[in-house]
């Protein structure tokens, strides 16, 4: 029997586009092994898969050995309860994994035992004794916060092994890491994975949900969660068959990683929407960012470009969509699909920025391919006319889309109403008024338009153009116009 627990570490710090103290070594996914091994503080080095990485994962080929960072005293004289009888566990291996972006980070701790000759199985409800006594062995792991060991049950030490993960991976150096930046290194829900030979354990547990659509050979998969004083842990078990050892392992893999990618998904989405992590267009860390997200919705929405066939991933996929807690995949798109449109409109806004024309002492500048000629000196944005051309171009682009008739027609009474109110205004309210404008044509065109985007900006103009007296009020007409036309609620 082996009883893999794992614990989930989310580090959003390569994502922070504030200066932080995070180690760029170990060189993830493939850190040196061979010669000079790097390594992780606390932790222990690099090492290879026997088996290589699966074709599921193929950034998981290389580990660091975890033997230092989690120890047991006294396993000799531990014992699992295995029904009527006690079996003596082992430690089959300790590893640290961490993905390309180095967010996705796991410590993997396996726990062998074995029955006794004498015993040919043990009964169902064994399984979850056994993995109870696995979660409360005696475990020590250091703790950075007091600077001592902490010996507790290993499944207490989720948080700890975080807070250790996360000063081992930062400078020792002068500028240290701040406390901030260490809030973005956390912990996730642990996971277990515990695998059964049919002779070891007669069924799998009564109580424990089945999954008889997933099919892995002939291999049994069920699912329960295990009450610990911090809360319930997700139980996979694994009753084997004759299903060959590469398609169980693969299996086996792939629900972890699947897990963890989960548990990391959440704890990032979740410094976003808080501001801790912050979109700057441009920026490595916010590319990075992107990348991460263009995975994480890769894996939640299945969408993978190698063949699913050499692999256990589609039917680990399917085990964990079938047991997942109600509106969970839900959450996670939705939080998704509200952090990428985030990054769309400061991409956009920032682009804008950029496209704004600058000249020195006089020139000739070009807006959108029409050229403008500007004279005298001009430091900053070029105001009047650029600002008019770039909402001209804007509404003519949303005229050459494929919106619908009635949205374009509600654009173009927004274009009659707002142009004529350009030149009246301030330097800084005409570019509010050009970047409004850019914002609604874009979402206005597209095919999943975002409300409150459109909503903030027509306000703008609104607002804008009720320091112009008369010309306010034809903008107010075509702000509601284009909000009717997109079924969005008028402003109050």
């Amino acid at each position: 029997m082996l009883v893999v627990v794992q614990f989930p570490i989310s580090d959003a710090r390569a994502f922070s586009t504030s200066p932080h103290a995070r180690l760029n070594v170990p060189d993830w996914p493939a850190p040196v092994t061979f010669g000079n091994p790097q390594f992780i503080r606390r932790f222990g080095p690099a090492a290879e898969r026997v088996l290589g990485a699966d074709a599921a994962w193929t950034d998981e080929g290389v580990y660091c050995r975890a033997r230092r960072a989690v120890k047991f005293p006294g396993l000799t004289e531990a014992r699992l309860r295995a029904d009527y009888v006690t079996v003596e566990p082992f430690v089959a291996f300790r590893r640290v994994f961490c993905d390309r972006t180095t967010s996705v980070a796991r410590v993997e701790i396996g726990i062998a035992a074995e029955l006794p000759q004498w015993v040919p199985s043990v009964r169902p409800a064994a399984v979850q004794s056994i993995v109870r006594d696995v979660l409360g062995l005696n475990a020590v792991v250091f703790d950075p916060s007091s600077s001592r060991p902490v010996l507790a049950d290993l499944v207490d030490h989720a948080p700890r092994l975080a807070r250790l993960f996360a000063f081992a991976s930062t400078r020792r150096k002068p500028p240290r890491a701040s406390d901030a930046e260490l809030q973005l290194v956390q912990h996730g829900t642990p996971m277990v994975v515990a695998e059964f030979d049919d002779g070891e354990v007669l069924a799998l547990p009564k109580n424990a949900r089945k999954l008889d659509k997933v099919k892995v050979g002939d291999a049994q998969l069920a699912w329960y969660d295990q009450p610990t004083p911090g809360g319930d842990v997700p139980v996979w078990v694994l009753r084997r068959g004759t299903t060959p050892e590469p398609m169980l392992r693969s299996l086996r893999l792939c629900l972890l990683r699947l897990h963890a990618e989960r548990e990391c998904l959440d704890r990032v989405l979740g410094h976003v929407s808080r501001g801790r992590v912050t979109y700057v267009d441009g920026s490595a860390p916010s590319d990075l960012l992107g990348q991460y997200l263009d995975d994480s919705t890769a894996i939640i929405e299945k969408q993978w470009a190698f063949g699913l066939e050499q692999s256990q991933l589609l039917a680990a996929m399917e085990a964990a969509e079938a047991v997942n807690k109600p509106n969970r995949t839900k959450r996670s798109l939705d939080g998704l699909k509200g952090v990428r449109r985030q990054i769309l409109v400061k991409a956009q806004r920032h682009a804008l920025e950029l496209s704004a024309p600058r000249a020195e002492a006089g020139g000739t500048v070009v807006v959108d391919n029409t050229k403008v000629e500007v004279s005298g000196t001009v430091h900053g944005t070029v105001v009047g006319s650029v600002h008019a051309q770039t909402i001209t171009n804007s509404f003519n682009s949303a005229q050459q889309s494929a919106a619908p008739q009635e949205v374009k027609d509600a654009l173009a009474q927004l274009q009659a109403a707002v142009e004529p109110v350009v030149p009246q205004l301030s330097d800084s309210d005409q570019k509010k008024v050009k970047d409004s404008v850019a914002i609604i044509t874009e979402q206005a065109t597209s095919d999943d338009p975002i409300e409150d985007f459109v909503r903030v900006a027509a306000k703008t103009l609104v607002d804008v153009g009720e320091k112009v007296g008369d010309l306010a009020k034809p903008i107010s007409t075509a702000v509601k116009a284009v909000l009717g036309a997109l079924k969005f609620v008028a402003l109050i």
